[in-house]
C-alpha cells in the first residue's frame, strides 16, 4: 500500500484528477492527523475547544516535531464524527480527497465497523479510496463485487515468488522449505498458501522465514492447527456437520447439496415444491455456499467443477451438478477419521452422526425437486440419474440402520417417487421411466431381467438397491389383486436373484412367490441357475459372495425350486446339481445335497421359512448368526429323518 501511495504515477494521476483543487492523502490509522497536517486551518473548526495547541498536543505520527494535534476520541462514533466534519469542511472548499487504507483485516473490532467507516467516506463527493485486506467474506461482499476495481495480490506475486532464488535470502528460504517438507508436496502447497497470505500483507522474506518456522511440520498437526485455531467457535458445529457429511458421502456431493444441508429445518425438503430454480438464484446459492465452506473448513475442503464432456456440460444449468466438494487431499480425510479428530468433532456437534444419511438424502431430494424441467436432465448423462443413484445408496444405509424407523424411510422414498411423477407430469416424454431405467442399465441388468424401459417402476429400483424394509412395507399395503400382486412379486424376485440379495429373496419368497413360475425366458429358478453359471461357473475366475449365493440357493430349494431343473448352455445341457456343484464351495454344496439325493424327503425335512417381524431391523452379523443356527437345525432334522426312515425300513 505504501508503494502505491508514494508511486509517482499515482501522484500524477491523482493530481490530474484533482486539477487545480487541493489534494489530501491519508492512511486510516492517521486520517485525522494527515488531514489536519495538510490543512491546519481546520483545527480550530474541528477542535474549537483547543486554545493553545502545544498544551494539548502530541508528537505527530511521522516524527514531525513542529506539528502537534489533540488526542482524538477513540470510539468509532467519535472518529466518524470528526472525519465527517473534516471532510465536509474540505469538500465545501472544493478539495478532492484520496485515502489509502491498509490492512482492513488487521484492525481491532468488528469488520462491520470498518465497513461502516469506509461507507461514510465513499458516500462523500470528490473522494477516492484505495483499500487493502485479506479476502474475508465481509470485505469481499462489501467491496469486492466490481471485478474491474479490485485485484488479488497473489495473482501479481507469481514472478516475485519465482525470483526468490535470485535473492540470497530467497534461496535460503527455498532450501528451508525443501528440508522441512521431507518430500511431502502437500505440505509445500499449504506453506505457499500461508506465504500468499503473508505477501498480501506485505511480508518480507525474513517475515516469511519466521512464518515458516512457526508452521507445524507434521501434516496432522497442521490440519489440527487449522481446525482449532482458524475455524471460529461460532462455525464449529456447522464445520463438524460438513466434514461428517463429506466423510460419509459414498460419492462426491454437489456443492448445492451443502446449501440444502445447511437449512435448519430437518423437514425442509418435504415442504419444497417441485419446480426449477432460476439460474440467478442457483448462482447466488452456489456463491453463498462456497463462502460458508471457506469460513467453516478453511481450505480443507475444496470445490471443483467435474466435467464429463457430455450432454450435461452443454446445458445451461450444468453448474447445479458439476460443482462438487472434495477433500484438499486424501491425508485430510485420513486426519478426520483419526479417533482424536472424531472426538473433538463430536464435541462440536454431538448429533452429527445420528442423521447424516437422512440429511444427505434430504439434500439430494431437494436438488432433484429443483432441477430444470427439461428432458435432457433426466437422461442417463443428464445429471438426475447420478443424483438418484447417490440418493439410493444412502437410502440403503438408512434401510440397514436399526435406529432409522421404517416410517421415516418410507416418507423419504415416497416423496422422491412423487417428485419424479411431478416432473413427468410437467415435462412428459417419459422422464420418470427414463431416470429410473438409467439406474438399472449397468451390465445389462434391466434387459437381463426382462424389464422394458417404459415399464420400469419405482419399486424395481428399490429392490435393486436392497431396500428390503421399504419393499416389505409397500407390498403389505398394496391394493393390487392377488394375481397382479403375484406377477409383480415374480418380477421383483428376478431382480433380487440377479444381485443374489438373499435378504430380499427370502422376503419375496415369503410373500408366496413360486420360483418355478414362468417368467420371460424361463423360470426364476432356471434363469438364476443360468446367471450363476455364467458369472461364477468353473471356467470363470471371479468368485461370488459365497454366503449370499448359498442362502439364495437354499431358500429357493426350501420354497420348492425344482432340483431336477436343467439349463442349456450352447449345445450342452446342465442339471441344477451340476451348476451348483460348479459354483458353490464344497461345504455349502454338502448342506443342500439332500435336496437332490432325496427330493421327496427334503420337501418334508425343509422347514418353512419364518422371518420374525423384527428381522428387518437386525444387523448383518445377527442375520448371519441366525443363519448358522438354522443350518445346523436343518442338518439335525435331515439326519433324524433319515435315521427314522432307516428304522422303518429295517422294521
Amino acid at each position: 500500500m505504501k508503494y502505491l501511495r508514494t508511486h509517482k504515477e499515482t501522484k500524477g494521476k491523482l493530481q490530474e484528477w484533482a486539477q487545480e483543487d487541493r489534494l489530501v492523502l491519508g492512511l486510516l490509522r492517521g486520517l485525522i492527523y494527515q488531514i489536519l497536517r495538510q490543512c491546519p486551518e481546520l483545527i480550530q473548526q474541528i477542535y474549537p475547544e483547543v486554545g493553545h495547541l502545544p498544551r494539548y498536543g502530541r508528537l505527530g505520527d511521522d516524527g514531525d516535531e513542529n506539528f502537534l494535534i489533540p488526542s482524538p476520541p477513540t470510539s468509532v462514533p467519535g472518529l466518524l464524527a470528526i472525519l465527517r466534519n473534516a471532510c465536509d469542511l474540505l469538500i465545501s472548499s472544493h478539495a478532492r480527497l484520496c485515502f489509502f487504507i491498509d490492512g482492513l483485516d488487521e484492525y481491532e473490532g468488528k469488520p462491520s465497523d470498518i465497513i461502516e467507516l469506509i461507507g461514510v467516506l465513499r458516500s462523500m463527493p470528490n473522494v477516492k479510496i484505495c483499500a487493502s485486506s485479506r479476502p474475508w467474506n465481509e470485505f469481499e461482499h462489501s467491496f469486492g463485487q466490481g471485478g474491474s476495481q479490485k485485484l488479488y495480490m497473489q495473482e501479481l506475486t507469481k514472478n516475485d515468488i519465482r525470483n526468490y532464488e535470485k535473492d540470497e535470502q530467497g534461496a535460503e528460504l527455498i532450501h528451508e522449505i525443501i528440508e522441512a517438507a521431507r518430500g511431502v508436496f502437500l505440505w509445500v502447497v499449504l506453506v505457499v498458501r500461508s506465504f500468499q497470505e503473508g505477501l498480501t500483507n506485505g511480508d518480507r522474506i525474513v517475515d516469511l522465514q519466521k512464518r515458516l518456522r512457526h508452521l507445524p511440520r507434521d501434516l496432522n498437526e497442521y490440519f489440527e492447527k487449522i481446525l482449532l485455531s482458524d475455524v471460529a467457535e461460532f462455525y464449529r458445529p456447522q464445520s463438524a456437520r460438513i466434514f461428517t457429511a463429506t466423510l460419509k458421502a459414498q460419492e462426491r456431493l454437489p456443492l448445492m447439496a451443502y446449501w440444502y444441508m445447511d437449512q435448519e429445518d430437518p423437514k425442509y425438503a418435504f415442504g419444497l415444491d417441485v419446480g426449477p430454480l432460476s439460474l440467478q438464484k442457483t448462482n447466488l446459492r452456489l456463491k453463498q455456499t462456497r463462502k460458508r465452506l471457506n469460513a467453516c473448513c478453511k481450505g480443507l475442503l475444496e470445490v471443483h467443477f467435474l466435467s464429463k464432456d457430455g450432454v450435461l456440460d452443454m446445458l445451461p444449468s450444468s453448474i447445479l451438478f458439476g460443482w462438487k466438494v472434495d477433500f484438499l487431499h486424501r491425508t485430510v480425510k485420513d486426519f478426520l477419521v483419526n479417533p482424536e479428530t472424531e472426538a473433538f468433532l463430536s464435541c462440536w456437534s454431538p448429533q452429527q452422526n445420528l442423521d447424516v444419511d437422512m440429511s444427505i438424502c434430504s439434500a439430494l431430494l431437494s436438488l432433484i425437486k429443483t432441477v430444470p424441467q427439461e428432458r435432457e436432465y433426466f437422461e442417463l448423462s443428464g445429471g438426475v440419474p447420478a443424483l438418484l443413484h447417490l440418493f439410493f445408496l444412502h437410502s440403503r444405509a438408512l434401510n440397514d440402520n436399526p435406529d432409522c424407523e421404517v416410517t421415516s424411510l418410507a416418507r423419504l422414498l415416497d416423496n422422491l417417487d412423487a417428485t419424479l411423477i411431478g416432473h413427468d407430469q410437467e415435462i412428459g416424454q417419459h422422464v420418470y421411466s427414463n431416470a429410473l431405467y438409467a439406474l438399472l442399465t449397468q451390465e445389462g441388468f434391466a434387459e437381463s431381467c426382462g424389464l422394458m424401459k417404459y415399464h420400469v417402476q419405482f419399486l424395481h429400483v428399490c429392490v435393486r438397491f436392497g431396500l428390503s424394509r421399504y419393499v416389505d412395507k409397500k407390498l403389505n399395503s398394496s391394493s393390487l389383486t392377488c394375481e397382479a400382486a403375484t406377477a409383480r412379486v415374480r418380477i421383483l424376485l428376478r431382480l433380487a436373484l440377479r444381485d443374489t440379495d438373499h435378504v430380499m429373496v427370502r422376503l419375496l419368497l415369503r410373500k408366496g412367490t413360486d420360483p418355478n413360475a414362468s417368467v420371460k425366458g424361463g423360470t426364476n429358478w432356471t434363469l438364476f441357475l443360468n446367471d450363476i453359471h455364467t458369472k461364477w461357473g468353473p471356467s470363470v475366475h471371479s468368485k461370488p459372495n459365497e454366503s449370499g449365493l448359498y442362502h439364495c440357493v437354499q431358500d429357493l430349494l426350501e420354497h420348492g425350486a425344482d432340483p431336477k431343473a436343467e439349463i442349456c448352455v450352447g449345445p450342452v445341457t446342465l442339471s441344477a446339481h451340476n451348476v451348483l456343484q460348479g459354483t458353490l464351495v464344497p461345504e455349502h454344496m454338502a448342506l443342500i445335497e439332500y435336496f437332490f439325493t432325496d427330493p421327496v424327503g427334503a420337501s418334508h425335512i425343509a422347514p418353512k421359512v419364518s422371518i420374525p417381524e423384527d428381522s428387518q431391523d437386525m444387523t448383518k452379523e445377527d442375520v448371519g448368526v441366525k443363519e448358522q443356527k438354522r443350518q445346523r437345525s436343518n442338518i439335525r432334522q435331515m439326519i433324524v429323518a433319515k435315521l427314522e426312515r432307516l428304522g422303518h425300513q429295517s422294521g
